[in-house]
């Protein structure tokens, strides 16, 4: 009776590490794509903008009429 117990408290904490383990390395990969990402977006119904922070490029690709608004989606990287 001992015995089965036991094998239950450890197949209970080994499935308790994996999860917690396997937590940790999604986050942690999450965190790798949000680090590296450029940013990106919509500005008009079939346009869609995104800058390169390593050259500093803006690039708006599409068709069609961009969005009126007081500030572009891109304004906080002007210089």
């Amino acid at each position: 009776m001992k015995t089965t117990t036991n094998k239950v408290t450890n197949n209970i904490n080994s499935t308790t590490m994996k999860t917690k383990l396997l937590t940790f390395l999604l986050a942690f990969l999450a965190s790798i794509g949000v680090a590296f990402a450029d940013d990106s977006g919509t500005c008009g119904d079939n346009l869609t903008w995104s800058y390169n922070s390593s050259t500093q490029t803006l690039t708006i690709t599409g068709t069609g009429e961009m969005a009126n608004v007081r500030y572009a989606p891109w304004y906080s990287y002007r210089s």
